[in-house]
């Protein structure tokens, strides 16, 4: 078959931005000191950015499709919902807890930012994404709201409780991250919070080790009692079959919520396209748990994604769809 040699070139131009997204995901800065071009992508990146990369690299894969400002103020947004997730594995009091989580909430919507912004740059920038592109002070009330039950060794009583939650932490950032994008549209923002619930609930399913490590556990009551999941004295699931029951209903209601965010496709614009983009990383972690058998005890239900899965990110952002 003979190609054009147009096509070929578009091609490899391709290829190089796939592969330039897979360098930026799984290796880090020091690449900018090597003298090809393509591994120069990570060399000036600013503190939020090489912060995101480090703490939510899923999520920084997906901001490198935005435009540099606002790539920026994304990364903050995503290493500011890392530091405040992690309080609780932080600090040994709830007291201790309440006072980070107070002085972040404080921080963050105070209207002057005050003298705790100084020298912060999570706290500056996300300080003037509020201004820059009008965010609503209440929507991070209610994030903050809803990270409180972190605090309280919360457990949801039921599958709704937990969508709720999701929806108040992961959600909202969506939320966020689609009126950064696209400020002068409010359509997507509806969407962009469905992927968000849609990514909170596959992150729970496949935290279950860590969340048991930190004693905390986000299956639903309800639930547990449905499948008779063993659990240890401190209220603690086992694995087995039991639990991977609970698992897979939490999956299928987040592959729902997917599904129902794609129906929406028309409502998202190219601006904020980047604010629904996890929706393709969700799948792929789906498919793993599919395979595992929903056991997210099991190294294959954890892996990153692969490299078929960052093409596809690649060509979903290139064309519009997620």
């Amino acid at each position: 078959m003979n190609v054009t040699p147009g096509f070929k070139v578009r091609r490899h131009r391709f290829l190089d931005m796939a592969f330039r997204g897979c360098v930026a995901y799984r290796w880090g800065p020091n690449l900018g000191t090597c003298p090809t071009r393509r591994f120069r992508l990570m060399a000036d990146l600013n503190y939020c950015e090489t912060e995101a990369r480090r703490l939510d690299k899923d999520r920084f894969l997906c901001a490198l499709f935005a435009p540099g400002e606002k790539r920026a103020a994304l990364c903050a947004l995503w290493v500011f919902n890392q530091e405040v997730a992690r309080i609780p594995d932080r600090v040994d009091e709830t007291l201790f807890g309440r006072i980070r989580l107070q002085w972040w909430r404080d921080s963050v919507v105070s209207s002057d930012g005050g003298s705790s912004m100084a020298g912060n740059p999570v706290l500056e920038s996300l300080q003037d994404s509020v201004t820059r592109y009008g965010l609503p002070v209440a929507e991070i009330e209610r994030y903050f709201d809803a990270r409180e039950r972190d605090l309280e060794n919360w457990r949801p009583s039921d599958l709704d409780a937990l969508e709720d939650f999701c929806a108040e932490t992961s959600g909202v950032l969506g939320g966020l991250a689609a009126r950064i994008l696209d400020p002068d549209s409010a359509s997507p923002v509806a969407v962009a919070q469905r992927v968000g619930t849609a990514w909170a609930l596959l992150g729970i399913a496949r935290s279950t080790r860590f969340h048991a490590r930190a004693g905390r556990c986000y299956f639903p009551q309800d639930l547990c009692r449905r499948f008779a999941v063993d659990e240890d004295r401190d209220g603690l699931p086992r694995p087995g079959e039991p639990l991977s029951a609970v698992i897979k209903v939490i999956v299928e209601r987040a592959a729902t919520l997917l599904a129902d965010a794609r129906k929406a496709r028309s409502q998202v614009s190219r601006a904020s396209l980047v604010a629904v983009l996890p929706a393709v990383l969700a799948d792929g972690y789906g498919r793993r748990l599919r395979r595992a058998g929903y056991d997210p005890f099991v190294a294959a239900a954890l892996e990153s994604p692969d490299f078929g899965t960052l093409v596809r990110l690649r060509i979903r952002a290139t064309i519009g769809r997620y």
